[in-house]
């Protein structure tokens, strides 16, 4: 299935915007749209940008992997494509959050080197209501995240508001209501401004954390429990 027209990318000199619209399915991420959304990241760096905004056009952000489709573990499931995507690009990365962001959506916020809510902004872990652990997202958020937080969050399904992942270390800064666009807008010319060196830096500097020994061991790890928890789940049932 075609997604080209669940997103627009957008370009203002160094500045390239990728907004989400998959409304129907309230930008739940399958395999086709998140290629989808790993093309419009390699065309904005083709055309020169430096800095990548991603944002919904929708009240939600994401409403995590598309569960209409069967589950996958291999590298073409949609949490390990745009995983791959954001490690990869050399675009500065800034994920803008104004509505809840759910389940493997949260994968965005822990990747990208600048992450920006507004005041209405939830973060949100619902996998227990379907028998599963969410072992592979808990894997990038702990590393930004407390790891004690991060599963509290799996196990309990607590929604987090915007102000909470900013004490908790998901988010960068939170913008106030009023002025949201001009801040995000001042924000983001203020980071063109700077040398692109810098932000090159920075960027690698952040996503150095993903590269580890020590993480892809845990992912890999994290993985064989979601593995034997799905044949688990599929048992039961």
């Amino acid at each position: 299935m075609s997604h080209k027209d669940d997103i627009r990318l957008s370009i203002d000199g160094p500045i390239a915007t990728v907004t989400l619209r998959r409304t129907a399915k309230r930008n739940a991420l399958d395999s086709d749209f998140s290629h989808t959304i790993a093309g419009a990241l390699h065309e904005a760096e083709d055309r020169g940008a430096r800095i990548l905004v991603l944002r919904s056009a929708i009240p939600v952000f994401s409403s995590g992997v598309d569960l209409s489709e069967p589950i996958r573990l291999d590298s073409d499931s949609p949490e390990l494509v745009i995983a791959d995507t954001l490690l990869r690009t050399e675009l500065f990365v800034v994920s803008v959050f104004e509505g809840p962001a759910l389940a493997g959506a949260l994968m965005f916020a822990a990747l990208s080197p600048l992450a920006v809510a507004g005041e209405q902004a939830t973060f949100w872990l619902p996998e227990r209501r379907l028998g599963l652990y969410p072992g592979r997202v808990l894997a990038y958020l702990e590393e930004t995240v407390p790891p004690r937080q991060a599963h509290w969050l799996a196990l309990t399904e607590e929604r987090v508001t915007a102000q909470q992942a900013l004490q908790l270390g998901l988010i960068s800064t939170v913008l106030a209501p009023g002025g949201f666009e001009h801040d995000l807008d001042s924000l983001l010319r203020d980071l063109a401004a700077a040398d692109p060196a810098f932000l090159s830096a920075a960027r690698r500097t952040w996503l150095m954390r993903f590269r580890s020994e020590q993480f892809l061991r845990r992912t890999a790890e994290y993985d064989a429990v979601l593995t034997d928890n799905l044949r688990g789940t599929r048992e039961s049932r």
